[in-house]
């Protein structure tokens, strides 16, 4: 099996789904999708950073972008402070890390820009907890700034780190064709023969044709709000000199987003940047005698950023990606109650998973059912669905070993930290060596934290990470993936042993590498028919 990145199992681009279903108690999904590994980027690391204070010279801002824990940045005693980074090019940001010192700051802001002075909010707390905090954001901008108006403490704001991730560049437009097969509609037709839904069904031999006058119009209505990027227009030889292509939330108030005056016909294939549920080609002046008319209407879209409540769109067509995240909030898309599942959609297979390596947020489940009978489930298990948030909390502190007990309550009630990120099991913190001396015993030179989370040099070890975090490292390695041998002595990943432990069929993701021996949530099947997501409380 192999093993390309650390995070979790890589994914291959090479599914489509026709609907997935969600299932919920959160209020809105949003869903991200690009390039493979995308959300897992760090692009701060080494880039320029600036603050609004530094305490003294010892603590400059390019302390918290050096990728070294042991320096920090530290403000003057006041408020605000902001401390910012110059990604160098415009990105679309999924995940902010906050290392905070000592002094950390209550309320503050995450905030995105384009230019360095006009800023935008995508993360906002008056509840800050300090330690570690692991943000989910979505948004777009070359400079990142953490924004503080209020401290934790009498001193500054400091931070050991502020790691940003993300992705160069905006969104990927989509290759599959959003329109086929939806339905469409047209001002006029010349005939019986030539329907509207002509332009929409996939075939080239088939076209609409209008009524021989101007103006004329084809629209489609995709089925749900999408980020339209790409048109493209087969004519037949009845070809519009003039047009535009419009997006419209209802259907009646349009917005424009391509026009042309010099329109050549043939294939068209047109880069555009708008929102809607239908799109239409809007004709104002006909090339020919004829009217218009179209073999194909193909629309093309990007699925980055989109957020619908669940009560809106509780069906979703799944794009083509070669990595996307599917995000689910309790209440509003800026909550700090939520999880998300990871995927990849192509022509004939889905592949996917539930993942608890960052942190359990919501309880998650995925039903992935194929035509050709395949139907199987992955996330946590029927008993933890029917139990209360609380329980399962308590549950967890209740089943862990006293080093573990913390991360239940570190940032109750949101979140259950995945080790790899609580302060405690990194340098300088009460369980800096929990895992050290052993994986030291089986002759592995790591740190806790990289064993937790798979780095540095075990980032391209899969099988010895996956046997230190089970404590099996010391056993012949022909008995490293033996299941019954899993988590039989400390030291060990009680956080991913938990989750097994409470997962359909014992299968979850509880670190990057626990898809060795096929103990990991990953489900892939060729010719899929829905994936049903359900979330719980």
């Amino acid at each position: 099996m192999p093993h390309a990145l650390p995070r979790r199992r890589p994914l291959l681009l090479t599914a489509i789904v026709g609907a997935v279903l969600v299932l919920l108690v959160a209020t809105y999904a949003a869903v991200t999708a690009g390039s493979a590994h995308a959300a897992d980027t760090l692009l701060s690391q080494g880039k320029p950073a600036t603050a609004s204070s530094t305490e003294n010279a010892t603590f400059p801002a390019s302390n918290a972008v050096d990728g070294n824990t042991g320096t920090r940045w530290s403000s003057a005693f006041s408020d605000p402070q902001w401390l910012q980074v110059d990604l160098g090019t415009t990105a679309t940001i999924s995940q902010v890390v906050l290392n905070w010192e000592a002094a950390y700051g209550r309320s503050f802001q995450i905030q995105v820009s384009g230019t360095g002075s006009t800023w935008t909010n995508v993360y906002s707390t008056t509840t800050g907890s300090g330690g570690v905090q692991t943000l989910t954001v979505s948004g777009t901008g070359r400079y990142v700034r953490m924004n503080g108006t209020a401290r934790g403490t009498p001193y500054g704001y400091s931070l050991w780190e502020f790691q940003v991730f993300g992705t160069i560049g905006g969104s990927t437009c989509g290759t599959a064709d959003a329109a086929q097969g939806k339905t469409a509609t047209a001002s006029s037709i010349e005939n019986a023969t030539f329907p509207a839904s002509n332009a929409v069904d996939g075939n080239t031999g088939t076209r609409w044709s209008s009524a021989f006058s101007d103006p004329q119009w084809l629209q489609v209505d995709l089925g749900g709000s999408a980020t339209v990027c790409g048109v493209q227009l087969s004519w037949e030889a009845a070809y519009a000199s003039a047009f535009q292509i419009q997006v419209s939330a209802d259907g009646s108030s349009w917005t424009t987003i391509y026009s042309a005056t010099t329109g050549t016909g043939g294939v068209q294939t047109l880069t555009v940047n708008g929102s809607g549920r239908y799109v239409r080609m809007y004709g104002t002046a006909r090339a020919t005698p004829y009217g218009y008319s179209l073999w194909s209407f193909v629309v093309h879209t990007t699925y980055n950023n989109q957020v619908h409540s669940i009560s809106e769109q509780p069906y979703f067509d799944m794009p083509a990606n070669t990595a996307g995240r599917m995000y689910f909030y309790l209440g509003s898309p800026n909550s700090q109650y939520f999880d998300f599942i990871e995927f990849t959609v192509g022509p004939s297979v889905f592949n996917g998973n539930t993942t608890r390596v960052d942190a359990f947020g919501l309880k998650l489940a995925l039903r992935l059912h194929a035509h050709d009978g395949y139907d199987v489930q992955v996330g946590e298990d029927q008993q933890t669905f029917a139990e209360d948030r609380a329980v399962t909390f308590q549950k967890f502190q209740n089943e862990v070993p006293t080093e573990f007990k913390h991360l239940a309550t570190a940032t109750a009630p949101y979140r259950i930290m995945a080790p790899g990120s609580d302060a405690a099991f990194r340098a300088g913190g009460q369980y800096q060596s929990y895992m050290s001396a052993y994986a030291s015993s089986v002759g592995i030179n790591a740190a806790t934290s990289d064993i937790f989370g798979c780095a540095a040099s075990l980032a391209s070890q899969p099988q010895q990470c996956a046997a230190l975090n089970r404590h099996t490292a010391d056993l012949p390695q022909s008995q490293w993936e033996t299941v019954s041998n899993f988590y039989r002595a400390p030291p060990a990943n009680y956080y991913a042993k938990f989750w097994h432990d409470h997962a359909i069929n014992r299968l979850a993701y509880g670190f990057p590498y626990d898809d060795v021996a096929g103990q990991s949530s990953f489900i892939s099947h060729s010719n899929p028919q829905y994936l049903l997501v359900a979330v719980g409380w």
